[in-house]
């Protein structure tokens, strides 16, 4: 899963009913919906950077791993082939001038009015789509869903970097730290 994405786009959203303050535990799940052969970069290398930087962001949060947790860390990566597709319209081309075409023996003002030149161009390119949700083990309840969605690139030279980076800022949108009930969102 190489996140060497030209620009990520993060979002989230949590259960504000819940009491996150009984947090203080979590377990990371395996990652789903991996398919090794759609993308050389859903390895298990990449799979370990992604786990670890997860990881950090929890502790970080102050929770704590257990196998018996208060928060299951459910992992989603998926890898779609995109086409995007581009029309240029030139409505001046070829630029007439102030008195019009000029041809090779006269003049010419044969291409009308809304004559203009227009080029499709197709690019196929690859998205990744990363999700995270933490899990109320007791509820079997969602309380935290968070996305990062970016255009996959070659084969970034320092991948581990990369995953931290887009895994940090998909957490920068987790609002509480363990075994506290207060946004810490709505504290900045």
């Amino acid at each position: 899963m190489s996140v060497a994405c030209s620009s990520v786009r993060v979002l989230s959203d949590y259960d504000r009913g819940v009491d996150f303050s009984q947090y203080k535990t979590f377990e990371l799940s395996e990652p789903k919906d991996i398919d090794y052969a759609s993308d050389p970069t859903l390895n298990q290398l990449n799979q370990n950077r992604l786990r670890k930087a997860i990881t950090e962001q929890m502790v970080l949060r102050g929770y704590k791993e257990s196998s018996t947790p208060d928060l299951m860390v459910n992992i989603y990566v998926k890898i779609t082939e995109k086409k995007e597709v581009r029309t240029i319209v030139d409505p001046y081309f070829p630029y007439h001038g102030y008195y019009g075409y000029y041809g090779h023996w006269r003049y010419y003002n044969y291409w009308g009015p809304g004559w203009s030149y227009a080029e499709t161009t197709i690019r196929e390119y690859k998205e990744g789509t990363l999700i995270i949700d933490l899990v109320d083990t007791k509820k079997d309840q969602l309380v935290w869903h968070g996305v990062a969605i970016g255009t996959l690139k070659n084969l970034p030279v320092n991948p581990e970097e990369r995953i931290r980076s887009t895994v940090q800022k998909l957490f920068d949108l987790y609002p509480y730290v363990a075994g506290n009930g207060h946004s810490m969102i709505s504290a900045k």
